[in-house]
């Protein structure tokens, strides 16, 4: 049995992240996506959609933490002068409240990885673990300009 994920019907992503090539706002479903069945244009899909893999897919998370589950869309980026973050792309800003997300962030920040809440409405949060500083970072691609920094606080998660 292979332990290959796929997206098999999960088309979230194709909500929770913008498409440079197509305009498309984060946030919003994509034209040519069929919620629940796939991209109706994946043989010629845009080049950003091509490269995207979500951490789910990589192997990250239990399998059943797949993100149409969560409502969550798990992302390990580079953040310069930070080194790796996970942001989570939520379908809905009440996806973020969610057990799931807690648990995720709580370990990511114990681990020494900075976690980036990025809801649909609100504007993003980035945590911060213990002994990394807060500042002025640059976010690009999330289609919102207010990121609110919020250094490490014992038991917020």
């Amino acid at each position: 049995m292979s332990t290959e994920r796929k997206c098999d019907g999960c088309t979230l992503c194709c909500k929770t992240h913008g498409i440079y090539e197509l305009t498309k706002a984060a946030g919003r479903w994509c034209i040519y996506c069929r919620v629940g069945e796939g991209c109706a244009v994946y043989d010629t899909r845009p080049p950003s959609c091509q490269r995207f893999e979500c951490a789910w897919l990589a192997g990250f998370g239990l399998p059943e933490y797949r993100p149409d589950k969560t409502g969550i869309v798990p992302e390990f980026k580079t953040v310069p002068g930070l080194g790796l973050a996970l942001f989570l792309w939520a379908e809905t800003d009440a996806a973020l409240d969610s057990s799931f997300v807690k648990r995720q962030t709580g370990l990511n920040l114990e681990r020494g990885t900075s976690v980036m809440h990025i809801p649909t409405e609100s504007n993003p949060k980035f945590y911060m673990p213990r002994g990394k500083q807060g500042g002025k970072y640059k976010f690009s691609g999330l289609g919102k300009e207010n990121v609110e920094v919020i250094p490490f606080e014992k038991g917020r998660f």
